[in-house]
């Protein structure tokens, strides 16, 4: 197991995290309390590497160590930290780079299905049906991730059919559960067009 799950599954650090659930009375008070505790767990981690004698080479400096350590201790106790502020979005981006990640493998998937570098007839189908959306969302996707695309095909030269296929599959399935795990009731007008527009996904059996 590694240090950080070995910090995260320590029997006082649990309990701490079933006493904040117990008090939490809200689905909001519930995730605050799952990140405060993750938090914790980070800052404990690399505040263990500088308190560390072992020979062992460290995975960070110990300036670096400190830095995080000290960042998610403000974190956790509800203060923004500059190491942690989220760097400026570049203009008209919306979409959040884990779900931009998949939207792209999909896309690029469509691409060489239209080259014939993969052999699939009615690739539209198969991507709607792995993702569980319909097929505006996709065309909106290539729209909005046009210029991408080039980079992300130059990415998998060489490894074409085995590697994206799997590709697909495994980003279907994370943004499948991306999707799932968030909230598209309580905030949904905050959520940009391309997302609030989607319908729910599709069994795929």
């Amino acid at each position: 197991m590694h240090l950080f799950d070995k910090l995260l599954n320590e029997a006082a650090r649990r309990q701490m995290l079933d006493q904040w659930l117990l008090s939490a009375n809200t689905k909001t008070k519930l995730q605050q309390a799952h990140r405060r505790y993750r938090q914790i767990a980070v800052r404990d981690l690399f505040r263990r590497q500088l308190e560390t004698s072992s020979s062992a080479a460290p995975s960070v400096s110990q300036g670096l160590a400190k830095e995080l350590a000290e960042a998610f201790d403000w974190l956790s106790q509800g203060y923004a930290n500059p190491l942690v502020t989220p760097a400026a979005k570049n203009p008209g981006a919306r979409t959040p780079p884990p779900l931009k990640r998949c939207m792209l493998t999909a896309l690029v998937y469509l691409e060489l299905a239209h080259k014939t570098l993969i052999d699939d007839k009615k690739p539209m189908k198969t991507v709607t049906e792995a993702f569980g959306v319909r097929r505006p969302a996709v065309r909106l996707w290539r729209r909005q991730l046009r210029s991408e695309v080039p980079q992300a095909l130059a990415a998998i030269e060489g490894q074409v059919e085995s590697r994206i296929t799997s590709k697909l599959n495994e980003d279907a399935a994370a943004y499948r559960s991306w999707r799932k795990s968030r909230d598209f009731t309580t905030s949904l007008a905050t959520w940009p067009r391309h997302i609030r527009g989607m319908h729910g996904n599709r069994s795929v059996g």
